[in-house]
């Protein structure tokens, strides 16, 4: 291990500490350390990038980092902690398996989200770690037409649709009834919110699949949101495509069963 980058929830102060605390410890192994903070970071040739705070954090690391293809170390500052590594109070057991490179990873994949709009062409293009959200922000019925290959799948009315990857399959998509997926798994869950057909709860589907959601509504309604960043308004004829990404996230991981026992004791409530 020759360098290392660090960020941090910034509206934390002891998130902050951390960060200096375990900057200061990589340091004394002759480490080279970069802070996501500093006003030009520089995270060229890195080894890996620790991130301090909840999944959020860790979503926004992806987002600018990702494409540096280095593996990512949460330390869970959050309430569960899916996407974390280590909890705050074992940096120092794990501090030597760090240090010597001494891990394993998992990959997860990424979607590659694009919005086409009549007579503009691609007017958004971006990854999704998480999820796909469409969803009407009126009292009003969002309307999509779902398609999975080009042929016509369904089409979805109520509040709204969620397209998320095996990885974000326990945050949006569970709370709207969808199933939990091993995030393992190369798949995408599809769970329509509060629909007025008795459609399917969810429908996993595999990611080689393309997705495509063509905006059906009457009035004007609904946004489009990936991995919950600024929304973006929809109009009637917007085009979404979702489809695999060659990108991938290698997350560090020590043990192996974590999100297991995460699932079994902060959803099921086991201990």
């Amino acid at each position: 291990m020759k360098k290392i980058g660090i960020m941090t929830n910034g509206g934390r102060t002891d998130v902050l500490s951390c960060g200096d605390f375990f900057a200061q410890k990589f340091r004394e192994h002759d480490i080279e350390v970069w802070l996501d903070s500093e006003p030009e970071p520089n995270p060229t040739d890195s080894d890996l990038l620790m991130v301090l705070g909840g999944d959020g954090t860790l979503l926004k690391s992806f987002h600018k980092y990702g494409e540096l293809g280095i593996p990512f170390l949460g330390v869970n500052f959050g309430n569960i902690g899916f996407l974390s590594t280590i909890e705050p109070d074992n940096f120092i057991k794990y501090l030597p398996s760090i240090v010597k490179e001494e891990y394993q990873t998992s990959e997860r994949i990424a979607l590659r989200v694009s919005l086409y709009r009549k007579n503009q062409g691609v007017v958004f293009s971006g990854y999704a770690f998480n999820d796909v959200v469409v969803k009407s922000i009126m009292p009003r019925i969002s309307r999509q037409l779902v398609y999975i290959d080009g042929n016509l799948f369904s089409q979805y009315e109520g509040d709204g649709i969620i397209c998320a990857t095996s990885t974000g399959s326990t945050a949006y998509s569970l709370s709207a009834g969808g199933s939990i997926i091993d995030p393992r798994l190369v798949a995408v869950i599809m769970t329509p919110i509060c629909s007025r057909a008795n459609l399917m709860n969810s429908i996993v589907i595999s990611a080689e699949h393309e997705i495509r959601i063509l905006c059906n509504d009457i009035y004007p309604c609904s946004i489009l949101t990936v991995d919950g960043n600024e929304p973006i308004e929809l109009i009637n004829q917007d085009l979404i495509k979702i489809e695999k990404s060659s990108l991938k996230i290698k997350l560090v991981q020590f043990d192996q069963d974590r999100y297991f026992n995460l699932l079994r004791s902060k959803l099921l409530g086991v201990r």
